[in-house]
């Protein structure tokens, strides 16, 4: 299994759509057995989840996302859960022990300028 997190010096990026890197996590036997980061491919939006996929990713720990981009993880058959703001590997641990709250809230973000 591979699970993907948007990925801000060290923490999860609030915003899935504007994210320029993704942390990835391959996990066997419910344990992180490597992690790299990747690029965000030089897309946006809806692009990334695309890009995503390609990478193998089957579950995604993301902060807030909008409609159209919960819409397209569902369509890619990727997993999605929301709601996720703190250091990215404490998110991950805390899915694979099953404590973390798996949350499926759709808000998007709002920048100025």
């Amino acid at each position: 299994m591979r699970i993907a997190v948007t990925y801000l010096d060290g923490k999860i990026n609030p915003a899935f759509g504007r994210s320029e890197y993704f942390k990835l996590y391959d996990i066997e036997d419910g344990k992180i057995v490597s992690t790299r980061v990747i690029d965000n491919g030089g897309y946006e939006h809806t692009g990334l989840i695309t890009h995503l996929k390609n990478n193998g990713v089957d579950i995604a720990l993301v902060g807030n996302i909008g409609q159209h981009g919960a819409d397209a993880f569902e369509a890619a058959g990727i997993e999605l859960y929301t709601g996720n703001f703190d250091d990215a590997d404490t998110v991950v641990s805390k899915y694979l022990d099953g404590t973390l709250e798996l949350k499926k809230e759709i808000r998007g973000c709002s920048f100025a300028g």
